[in-house]
């Protein structure tokens, strides 16, 4: 019987704790990054939110909301790097 592992992602805030600005760790290591841009507009007038994916092949695309853009990360991230990977601090 296969019982598999279980996959933790988690998001945590990069530079500035007043921006909605976070990278994404899949099981502890850093796969990607979400944050919301107010300056590029979605054609509702309202920002939007870029998501990038750090593993390979690497992505990038946009999201009318944070919970969509999460599940592009999600959904896009290998277990490829191309370079060694890492975590993100804890103290942050």
């Amino acid at each position: 019987m296969f019982l598999g592992t279980m996959t933790s992602w988690t998001r945590k805030r990069t530079f500035d704790p007043d921006l909605e600005d976070w990278v994404v760790l899949r099981d502890g290591l850093m796969v990607g990054r979400v944050y919301y841009d107010d300056l590029r507009l979605s054609t509702s007038g309202a920002g939007i939110w870029e998501w990038s994916v750090i593993t390979m092949p690497a992505h990038s695309g946009l999201a009318s909301s944070l919970e969509e853009a999460l599940e592009k990360v999600r959904e896009l991230a290998t277990a490829d790097w191309g370079h060694e990977p890492h975590g993100w601090p804890d103290d942050r």
